[in-house]
């Protein structure tokens, strides 16, 4: 499983106030894991406070418990206090934790689980695992090793995790035990059309007219490999996970990718490949991190710079 899990358990019964946090612009399974290992601390006896820097989309608000994650920049005064244990959950680097880092001591313990071929190891204590599909297997796993009972919010947070890490179970990490776990979930009581209509299925009308102005960006490289679309700044509060998946639906694509405005000069930039692509790398190679299928980075430039450096690399891993 990648290390001793008794290495793992001791740290979190020797100690009991706990940071638990996960990557900025938390993705489906990034807000599963940190709310399981919550569920996992209090079935320890253990206090912990979910802290993020991003607010949650609506669409995840479903997910048992949500409500006790709580953004860096809405905390209230006086509640900021320093935290000597932090568990970072699929996250590949530190600093991707964004204003969340502000809330540890300089002498941190921090448990590091992740499954992402690109994490640093930055942890006390590291569990990385690239074989697992998501980090809600791998807590699934350490559930089961501490002998913590899967109850019905935490089937759902697991079945939810690996759904959307896998793509719904489409991507070439859906293993035949991504679905025995999936099918365990579901005989302790997890709906599965109901968790996919709430993630995939109630977009609001502002999300959709944006995604219309991506598709109607759209523009094709190396003669239709690859596709990029832009969404401009003042479309930032909305949610455009999944946007990219979109685009690589389209024949001939090996790649798709969404550029889009954070702030003057400063562009999120999403990237959705088929199997005969690897995006995680090229995202590594531009500061960010992800998987083969999926993956992503924050750069700084203009639009043009932005989109020229993106398939310059892209050139070096397409095989032309």
């Amino acid at each position: 499983m990648g290390m001793d899990l008794r290495r793992l358990e001791e740290f979190l019964l020797a100690n009991d106030d706990f940071l638990i946090t996960t990557h900025v612009n938390p993705d489906g399974d990034a807000l599963c894991s940190v709310l399981i290992f919550h569920g996992l601390l209090l079935a320890l006896g253990k206090r912990a406070r979910v802290i993020i820097n991003d607010r949650v989309f609506p669409k995840y608000r479903f997910l048992p418990n949500s409500h006790l994650i709580q953004p860096v920049g809405k905390l209230p005064k006086g509640v900021q206090k320093k935290f000597k244990h932090a568990v970072i959950l699929d996250c590949g680097e530190l600093d991707r934790i964004g204003r969340v880092s502000e809330l540890l001591e300089p002498q941190v313990k921090v448990l590091n689980i992740d499954h992402h071929t690109s994490n640093g190891q930055f942890g006390a204590l590291n569990w990385v695992d690239p074989q697992k599909s998501s980090t809600a297997e791998m807590l699934y796993y350490l559930l089961k090793a501490l002998g913590v009972t899967i109850d019905r919010g935490l089937a759902e947070l697991i079945f939810v995790g690996v759904m959307t890490d896998t793509g719904r179970f489409r991507f070439s990490n859906t293993t035949q035990a991504v679905f025995q776990i999936a099918g365990e979930m579901v005989e302790l009581g997890v709906n599965p059309q109901q968790a996919a209509e709430k993630v995939y299925f109630e977009r609001s009308i502002r999300e959709l007219k944006a995604l219309g102005n991506f598709f109607l960006s759209l523009e094709p490289f190396f003669e239709g490999r690859v596709y990029l679309g832009y969404l401009k700044e003042g479309e930032k509060a909305i949610d455009t996970e999944g946007f990219a998946n979109f685009a690589i639906t389209i024949k001939g694509a090996d790649m798709a990718g969404l550029i889009r405005g954070v702030k003057p000069n400063q562009f999120r930039v999403s990237l959705r490949a088929r199997d005969r692509l690897s995006v995680s790398r090229i995202a590594e190679a531009l500061g960010g991190g992800g998987h083969p299928n999926a993956a992503g980075y924050l750069t700084e430039g203009t639009l043009d710079q932005v989109r020229k450096t993106l398939l310059k690399e892209v050139e070096k891993h397409l095989n032309l």
